[in-house]
């Protein structure tokens, strides 16, 4: 009995480690559009690595701060794709700065209409799916599929509420 009991309290203690942890690098995770674009891409794949490391969280917080650490990365990777898109544009080179951030709000909703249709392809798929157990897997992939649609629709209106902030500052 005593020998259980400070298993399971090692555990927790653990547990506490790894999600004190895990939020610390959610929080550098956020940091990182504060940095030069190649710098926060470099560092956030760092990060990932990073999480893999680190062991498991348990409960509710689990899912929590996993949603904010892959939404971190996500706005970073998807501002860099926005930014490589910007400056293969010709007409961006003699914009004005507000032009700029309505060409790259304009470019992001173009992006969201594509992932949008992506999306509708994948539930309409999914909607054709026969309820047989044989396809459970495939069903399962769909489903994930279409939560990363969701989440990367997500994180594009996020980025453009961002540069919409930070015009009117």
């Amino acid at each position: 009995m005593h020998i259980e009991s400070k298993r399971n309290e090692s555990r927790e203690s653990s547990t506490d480690d790894n999600l004190t942890r895990k939020r610390a690098l959610v929080a550098e995770a956020v940091e990182l559009l504060n940095r030069p674009m190649s710098e926060a891409v470099a560092r956030a794949k760092e990060l990932q690595a990073a999480w893999k490391k680190v062991g498991p969280v348990r409960g509710p917080e689990s899912d929590r701060v996993w949603e904010q650490f892959i939404l971190a990365c996500d706005r970073v990777f998807e501002l860099s794709a926005l930014e490589h898109y910007i400056r293969k544009r010709p007409e961006n080179a003699t914009a004005k700065p507000d032009e700029q951030v309505n060409m790259r709000v304009q470019a992001l909703r173009d992006f969201i209409k594509y992932d949008q249709q992506e999306q509708l392809t994948l539930e309409e798929n999914l909607g054709k799916l026969s309820s047989a157990p044989a396809n459970d897997a495939f069903r399962q992939m769909l489903q994930g599929k279409i939560r990363a649609f969701e989440r990367k629709i997500r994180t594009k209106n996020d980025l453009i509420e961002m540069l919409r902030q930070r015009l009117v500052a």
